[in-house]
């Protein structure tokens, strides 16, 4: 798996509002790996890890952290 893929999900998951929707319907973590996977943006929950804290050294202001903030919660929440 990637830690680019991870990036990616960040970005996508930022921007595509058909994405997020589509990830909140999912019922099960299987499943949102399972799509993930599909959509080759699969990584390690480390991996997401590495991701949030590369990106967030590039963070210009406040809001950009609370947005990488967020994603990541939500990521969370999808997963448990």
């Amino acid at each position: 798996m990637s830690i680019q893929h991870a990036i990616n999900f960040f970005d996508a998951y930022t921007d595509d509002e058909k994405l997020r929707t589509y990830l909140g319907m999912l019922k099960s973590p299987d499943e949102v790996r399972n799509f993930l996977k599909e959509i080759d943006m699969d990584f390690f929950d480390e991996e997401l890890e590495e991701a949030y804290n590369l990106l967030l050294m590039n963070c210009a202001d406040e809001a950009d952290h609370n947005v990488l903030s967020q994603v990541k919660l939500s990521y969370i929440e999808l997963i448990t």
